[in-house]
């Protein structure tokens, strides 16, 4: 509902699903809201589902679990180009 009141239902698709378990395809952006631990886990898989240009955005990292995102994330060819905070 929210995709098609801003104008972008054609433009946009969302899926639901067990990480990226059974998604075929690429994309340009990959955007994940879940706790660290299961970060670690989809983190692995993101390059092959990504475009060359591909994004990703995570939110909702604890601080206290940045760390351990940030060196799976190098550790899979990944460069963080933004980091936000708020509030703590």
């Amino acid at each position: 509902a929210n995709l098609t009141r801003n104008g972008i239902g054609r433009q946009v698709t969302v899926r639901e699903g067990d990480l990226l378990t059974g998604t075929a395809g690429q994309f340009d952006l990959i955007v994940a809201n879940i706790l660290a631990e299961i970060l670690l886990d989809l983190i692995p898989q993101l390059d092959s589902h990504l475009n060359e240009d591909g994004q990703v955005i995570f939110s909702g990292i604890d601080y206290l679990q940045l760390p351990k995102i940030e060196q799976a994330l190098a550790e899979n060819g990944f460069q963080i180009d933004l980091k936000m905070r708020a509030g703590r």
